[in-house]
């Protein structure tokens, strides 16, 4: 495997009030093209911030950080814009849908962005739930389905961008137990198909199922093993 996304002490602070808030504190890390990565924490440990930098949706105080060799830490908002549409798709607990679409027009519209054709979006999408398991689903809307098939519309969304890289911040923290290791299993899938899985969670459980293990504690990288 090859190096893909490069951090190099990383930092992200905050000013609250007349105090500094150190959110990210001085973090290297280096990432591979293809791996199943989680990155673990408790609720302000974080592991959210760090997220919202390797998903070029923040910048850091400081540091560096390099992605597919390019640097991407000074970049502004139009730039990170671009990145974020070609090389990174996000899954969020929230789910993210719009409630008056339907699943295949929720999966189709960030396909608009890439100035595709309505013909091509609609048959990506298509293809998309059909994988993960939602071909009779396709008309219907948000409030027809359950949590674990919303999860799997946005899950179907990210497969549509077909981008390298995946980012799921707490996928399975609105889901039961069955409904989690559905999501799991399918992000499992996508990782054999060589997507880079970069996993957000609190649970140690969901974090056993990656094949690489980072844990984060009060802004720093306190551990970073190989499952």
């Amino acid at each position: 495997m090859s190096k893909l996304m490069s951090l190099k002490n990383i930092s992200k602070v905050y000013s609250v009030g007349n105090s500094l808030i150190r959110a990210i504190d001085n973090i290297s890390l280096d990432i591979d093209k293809g791996e199943f990565m989680a990155i673990i924490g408790k609720s302000g440990s974080g592991k959210s911030t760090l997220m919202n930098i390797l998903g070029c949706l923040d910048i850091p105080s400081s540091g560096t950080y390099f992605l597919n060799s390019t640097p991407v830490f000074n970049m502004d908002e139009n730039k990170l814009s671009k990145i974020r549409n070609m090389q990174i798709s996000f899954i969020f607990q929230s789910f993210n849908l719009i409630p008056g679409l339907s699943s295949l027009e929720n999966v189709a519209l960030p396909l608009m962005y890439r100035k595709m054709n309505k013909s091509k979006r609609i048959k990506r999408a298509t293809e998309a739930l059909e994988i993960v398991g939602l071909k009779e689903r396709i008309n219907h809307h948000p409030c027809e389905l359950s949590g674990g098939q919303q999860q799997r519309v946005a899950i179907a969304r990210a497969i549509a961008l077909d981008t390298p890289i995946i980012l799921a911040d707490e996928p399975t923290g609105n889901l039961d137990s069955a409904c989690s290791k559905d999501i799991i299993r399918v992000l499992e899938e996508l990782n054999l198909l060589g997507k880079t899985i970069i996993l957000i969670t609190h649970d140690d459980k969901i974090a056993s199922k990656a094949s690489r293990i980072v844990k984060i504690h009060d802004g720093r990288l306190i551990s970073d093993s190989k499952n």
